[in-house]
C-alpha cells in the first residue's frame, strides 16, 4: 500500500513540474505558446521543456510555428521597462533579445540589477546595524545589573574585582559596537545616495 502511495505522490509531483497538461499538448497552438514564452523572456530552447511534457502523450511540438510566435513575443518583451523590471527583482536575463533591442534592454536591465544589489546591501547593513544596537542594549543591561550588585551586595574583594573587570570589558565592547554602528550609518548614507542616483537615471 505504501509503495502505491509513494508512486502516486511521485506522479503528482512530476505532473506539477510539467509545462503543459495532456489536454494542452493535444490542442496546442504552438504559435501562441511560443509567443507567450517569448513575451515572458524565455529562450527558444524552452521548447524542449514542452517536448518533455508532451512526450508521454505522443505529441511532438511544431517547431516552426513555435519559433515564429516566440520571435513576436520576444519583440514585445525586449523593452527598457521590462529590462529594468527584470533587473530590479534580481531576475536572470536569458539573452533572448536581438541586437537592436538588446541595445535598449540590456542597459536598463543592468541598471535595475544594480539597484537590486544596492537594495540588498542596504538590507544587510540595516540588519547588522540592528544587531549592533541590540548588542549595546544587552551590554548596558548587564552593566546595570553589575552596578546593582556592587551597590547592594557586599561580596568579597575578589568577586567585586571580577564584576568591575566585567563592567570595564562591557564598556569597551559598547564603544566598539558604537563605532561599528557609526561606520554602518556612513555606509548606509552612501548606499542611499547610490540608490537615488540609480532611480533618477534616465
Amino acid at each position: 500500500m505504501m509503495k502505491y502511495a509513494l508512486l502516486l505522490i511521485s506522479m503528482l509531483l512530476l505532473s506539477g513540474c510539467a509545462t503543459l497538461s495532456e489536454s494542452e499538448c493535444r490542442s496546442a497552438d504552438w504559435y501562441a505558446i511560443g509567443f507567450e514564452d517569448g513575451a515572458q523572456g524565455r529562450p527558444v530552447s524552452y521548447l524542449s521543456e514542452h517536448r518533455k511534457a508532451c512526450a508521454d502523450y505522443q505529441v511532438t511540438p511544431a517547431f516552426e510555428p513555435y519559433r515564429q510566435g516566440h520571435e513576436q513575443g520576444v519583440a514585445q518583451y525586449c523593452t527598457a521597462d521590462n529590462g529594468f523590471a527584470l533587473g530590479r527583482r534580481g531576475g536572470r536575463y536569458q539573452n533572448v533579445c536581438p541586437p537592436a533591442q538588446a541595445a535598449v534592454f540590456v542597459p536598463a536591465y543592468q541598471r535595475g540589477y544594480q539597484l537590486y544589489m544596492v537594495e540588498r546591501q542596504i538590507q544587510e547593513a540595516q540588519r547588522q546595524q540592528r544587531q549592533e544596537e541590540q548588542a549595546v542594549a544587552n551590554d548596558r543591561q548587564r552593566i546595570t545589573e553589575i552596578e546593582s550588585l556592587l551597590i547592594h551586595e557586599s561580596g568579597n574583594s575578589e568577586s567585586r574585582k571580577q564584576l568591575l573587570a566585567e563592567m570595564r570589558a562591557l564598556e569597551a565592547g559598547i564603544h566598539e559596537h558604537q563605532q561599528r554602528i557609526f561606520h554602518l550609518a556612513e555606509e548606509l548614507d552612501a548606499l542611499y545616495a547610490e540608490m537615488r542616483a540609480l532611480e533618477s537615471a534616465p
